[in-house]
């Protein structure tokens, strides 16, 4: 990668200007997580480190390829009460390291990569559905949608969207889920959507 990417230069320096002051929705999943250790998984696509400055609790941040190695180790040592720290899945990279970035399609075309579909693959269950909620997440992600969308994970994840509106590739998500859905009680995207603004 090209570390003098103008755009994610200019990118790291905005970040580093407005870190200091998040919003509200940072705050108050900084209070959630307060509640939830032991229970609760951050995956996120985001490079910004809001989470990271913004948490008071501990946290374990798997950033680079390395990272993800350890990841399901890690995971089955948190889900089973060894680990405390909340794992923080950050699948596209993190501004701190410029180098971890996805940021091209051609990035995204090559997927993801063994070592961070391991670590997604524990956090789905076919004999009793993981909880996830997506907060404001287009899944237009060409690297990330079509793991989501394999029946694995409609079969193992229990998926529910917090966002200000539906995104066309996430109603288009929905349709690919619905067989799954159909006899359950949340049986279409509108279902399992919580329409929130930002």
């Amino acid at each position: 990668m090209d570390l003098g990417l103008p755009t994610l230069v200019e990118f790291r320096e905005r970040h580093n200007k407005i870190i200091g002051s998040p919003g509200s929705a940072v705050l108050d999943l900084a209070e959630i997580l307060k509640h939830t250790i032991g229970r609760i998984v951050i995956v996120e696509v985001n490079f910004d480190l809001l989470v990271e400055k913004h948490m008071e609790i501990p946290l374990r941040v798997f950033v680079t390829e390395e990272e993800f190695k350890e990841a399901p180790g890690y995971l089955i040592r948190y889900f089973g009460g060894e680990e405390t720290a909340i794992p923080v899945l950050k699948l596209h990279g993190s501004i701190s390291d410029l180098e971890s970035c996805v940021i091209s399609v051609e990035q995204t075309e090559m997927g993801i990569g063994p070592p961070k579909l391991d670590a997604l693959q524990m956090l789905k269950d076919g004999k009793n559905p993981l909880s996830w909620v997506y907060l404001g997440y287009s899944l237009r992600d060409v690297d990330i949608r079509p793991i989501l969308a394999r029946e694995e994970f409609a079969r193992g994840v229990d998926e529910r969207w917090v966002t200000p509106y539906l995104d066309e590739s996430v109603e288009q998500f929905g349709i690919l889920h619905r067989p799954y859905w159909k006899t359950g009680d949340f049986p279409t995207i509108n279902d399992r959507t919580n329409h929130r603004d930002s």
